[in-house]
């Protein structure tokens, strides 16, 4: 597996509407606009037509973050926006098992 692809697979966590205030930056929904976060609110990159998040909530495709990392994802327009591995990256066991041998 390549790690772009391990970057982004999809973890059971559903994302939340705090969680997309917080860490998201942009928005792609499933009618194909692109969406730019602030605060509670997004606003249409074309038309500045803003838009409050818990009324776009189920038409939101993937959420990226500062460094344009999908950082949630839904894969169909009545599935779970679920968090990527990018936003909760899984624990390095190999480093945890050097620092308990340390000690």
């Amino acid at each position: 597996m390549s790690k772009k692809s391990a970057m982004h697979r999809q973890i059971s966590r559903v994302m939340s509407l705090n969680e997309i205030e917080k860490y998201g930056v942009r928005l792609r929904l499933f009618d194909g606009s692109t969406l730019f976060v602030f605060h509670d609110e997004a606003v249409n990159e074309r038309y500045s037509q803003p838009y409050k998040l818990h009324a776009i909530y189920w038409q939101i495709r993937t959420v990226y973050d500062a460094n344009s990392v999908i950082i949630g994802r839904r894969t169909h327009p009545m599935s779970k926006l679920f968090c990527t591995e990018a936003l909760y990256p899984a624990p390095n066991h190999q480093a945890y098992k050097k620092r308990i041998a340390i000690k």
